[in-house]
């Protein structure tokens, strides 16, 4: 089995292993299989040391104002890794379409951040709207964002004063790219 992927980072496959199409449904078929054999996974990647690293669902990939198409779960992840102090991270696009982040941290791992800052016994909402939170969030980013091409950068986020879980209500933390009226309801 071949695996390429494309000049917007689309993952495609062809081989002996690949379906010839869906049966009956030539119009679904052509949706994902090109005629010369190579059908769209839906995913996007890139090729790191050779071996094929998925960042995400083509459906969810978002297009910046200067044409670069980001995989958001990857950047969330990253930063997830980077910071361990996060609880969880939806990144967005602005009307712009300038990347930005909403980021939630997580309570227990704050509480003992903010002993050895300067501010044990304050409430949660006050530690992560302090300045020294925000500090600590854009240095992380600030990492994240060396190693990144101009145009998938994020460039502005914010640290939210509850979980995403609650302000979303019943949506789940992993829900991804989040709609304008969802991004409303969480701005702080």
């Amino acid at each position: 089995t071949e695996v390429r992927l494309t000049t917007t980072g689309q993952v495609q496959v062809r081989g002996s292993g690949v379906m010839l199409g869906y049966q009956n449904q030539p119009l679904e078929t052509e949706r994902v299989l090109a005629p010369d054999g190579w059908l769209s996974t839906q995913d996007c990647g890139q090729a790191v040391d050779g071996c094929l690293r998925i960042t995400g669902r083509g459906e969810d990939v978002l297009t910046t104002g200067s044409g670069a198409r980001v995989a958001p779960q990857d950047l969330q992840e990253r930063l997830g890794a980077l910071c361990p102090y996060v609880s969880h991270v939806v990144v967005v696009a602005d009307p712009d379409a300038r990347l930005g982040a909403l980021v939630t941290l997580d309570a227990d791992a704050m509480a003992t951040w903010a002993s050895s800052h300067g501010l044990a016994g304050w409430p949660y909402e006050e530690v992560v709207r302090s300045d020294r939170a925000r500090a600590m969030v854009a240095e992380r980013l600030a990492v994240l964002n060396a190693g990144l091409a101009a145009g998938q950068r994020i460039e502005r986020f914010a640290v939210l004063p509850r979980d995403l879980a609650g302000a979303l209500g019943a949506a789940q933390p992993a829900c991804g790219v989040l709609g304008r009226p969802s991004r409303d309801r969480v701005a702080p």
